[in-house]
């Protein structure tokens, strides 16, 4: 991946919550994918949680190239990203990017934010973070799903992208070169 014309595709971890991104009704998925995700060790890649910044130049890679640009169910992609030892970026990573690109938004530089630089890589951009899953949905129907950063018309969403569904191969999932 190229550099900006400053050089500067390194972002700053942030703080996420569920709460403020999602909606009251949004946590994290406790326990196996098999249960109801209220009880267990949270789903999570502790190693992102670790991470204070995130240079997208150097140490990042857009997907496994044994998984190519195939479409997959959700669950299949995330344990073939867990299998590969690579660190999952999660929530924090996403909020670093949302923060970057908003506070160079505010001095009219959006497009000097590294999220529109990677959505220049390719058109209908979207990315999705597998390093937590999330628990969302009603109480009696709960949906494990990972966080997604989407471009709209205008601006940048967050959302969510369920793990019971498929994953187009042409969405990003950033995961890290380095693997600890």
């Amino acid at each position: 991946m190229k550099k900006t014309h400053n050089g500067d595709l390194v972002i700053k971890t942030a703080h996420f919550s569920i709460r403020d991104y999602m909606g009251a009704h949004w946590t994290w998925w406790n326990g196996p994918s098999h249960g109801n995700g209220l009880n267990g060790v949270p789903e999570h890649d502790p190693r992102s949680f670790r991470l204070v910044e995130v240079d997208f130049a150097e140490e990042v890679d857009f997907s496994l190239p044994a998984l190519g640009d195939k479409s997959m169910l959700g669950e299949v992609k995330l344990n073939a990203l867990r299998s590969s030892g690579c660190i999952l970026y999660g929530v924090n990573v996403a909020a670093g990017l949302l923060e970057d690109y908003r506070l160079k938004r505010q001095h009219r530089l959006a497009k000097a934010s590294v999220l529109e630089h990677l959505a220049q890589s390719r058109p209908g951009f979207r990315i999705d973070f597998f390093g937590n899953v999330l628990r969302g949905g009603s109480p009696s129907r709960p949906c494990r799903a990972v966080l997604r950063l989407f471009r709209g018309s205008e601006d940048w969403h967050v959302g969510f992208a369920p793990l019971n569904q498929i994953f187009n191969g042409h969405d990003l999932t950033v995961i890290s070169k380095i693997r600890l």
